[in-house]
């Protein structure tokens, strides 16, 4: 009896033993599954993630080629448009260089015929006259409103005296300041010209006509009619000036240095002469003359030591010319 009970002892735990390692065993076993399916989900989460950024990747890849195909597309567009307007330009500037050869060609031969229209009693339409009081009023209130930059006001009274007298070279000047002052510069250019067709013994328009040309960058003109000035009146330092900045934009720095030379030696002593040798600076800086072109500022600061800008770049050659 007490080996039955024994062994029926043993049985039982021998049973219970063996559900306890099976409980055991399937709580591994299922949590081993959970952990599988875990990382399934991990790796399925990462694929879609590396899905995703390879996705937004060849997005941004497409989005940079056609950002690229764009901007070709518009500078070979803005190639063309610049070469369809460079070849514009020259067209208008050949058709110009044209239209003021002809010009010019017909103002000779204006100029030819005006003696014979003389000697036949048929004078030209516009002759040179001597201005009356009404006409000179008029230019004389309209350069005052050019020194005031009313330059509107200054071409009525310009328009108003070449009213009354056509052939006033004076009014003619005048309307090209006018107009040169509201950037009209092409237009200016024809009223200086109508002032040296009526008397070219003047130099003052051919100095107006050669600023004006300097603004229209035509650098060759403007010093052809400075040359014409300087020939009427060779000791027009304004002329020399101007003559020296069209040489100074061609990149003529010598022959615009002798320009200016010139017009030092004409007055000296001149306080107008500050611009001149502050000019002079920028031309000997230009060649690499460093001392002589402090030498040149020290002098335009000297006549005019308000200029504080001659102040401010005087020490320029110092600091960096020869480095």
């Amino acid at each position: 009896e007490e080996e039955k009970k024994r062994s029926e002892e043993e049985r039982r735990e021998t049973q219970e033993f063996a559900r306890k390692r099976a409980e055991e065993e399937k709580k591994r076993l299922e949590e081993l599954a959970r952990l599988e399916v875990k990382k399934k989900q991990e790796e399925t989460k990462q694929l879609a993630e590396e899905q995703g950024r390879l996705e937004e990747k060849q997005k941004r890849e497409g989005e940079r080629k056609r950002l690229e195909e764009e901007h070709r597309k518009a500078e070979e567009l803005a190639r063309a448009k610049a070469e369809e307007e460079r070849r514009r330009l020259e067209e208008l500037a050949r058709l110009e260089v044209k239209k003021k050869q002809e010009e010019e060609r017909k103002r000779l031969a204006e100029e030819r015929r005006k003696p014979e229209e003389i000697a036949k009693g048929e004078p030209p339409a516009e002759r040179l006259k001597q201005p009356g009081q009404q006409e000179a009023q008029e230019v004389s209130l309209g350069r005052e409103m050019v020194r005031k930059r009313d330059y509107q006001g200054a071409l009525r009274s310009s328009e108003r005296a070449l009213g009354i007298n056509p052939g006033y070279p004076e009014a003619w000047i005048l309307k090209g300041d006018a107009l040169s002052g509201l950037k009209r510069f092409q237009d200016a250019l024809e009223s200086y010209e109508r002032a040296i067709a009526i008397n070219n013994h003047d130099a003052l328009p051919w100095l107006k006509k050669g600023v004006v040309l300097t603004s229209l960058v035509r650098f060759d003109e403007a010093v052809q009619n400075l040359d014409r000035a300087l020939a009427i009146d060779p000791a027009h330092r304004f002329a020399l000036f101007f003559k020296a900045q069209a040489l100074q934009n061609m990149r003529r720095h010598t022959e615009a240095i002798e320009a200016i030379d010139k017009g030092l030696q004409i007055d000296s002593k001149s306080d107008e002469n500050w611009i001149l040798w502050h000019m002079r600076g920028d031309l000997l800086l230009a060649v690499g003359r460093c001392d002589e072109a402090r030498r040149s500022y020290d002098h335009a600061l000297e006549l005019n030591p308000k200029y504080f800008l001659d102040r401010q770049r005087k020490d320029q050659p110092l600091r960096d010319c020869g480095r």
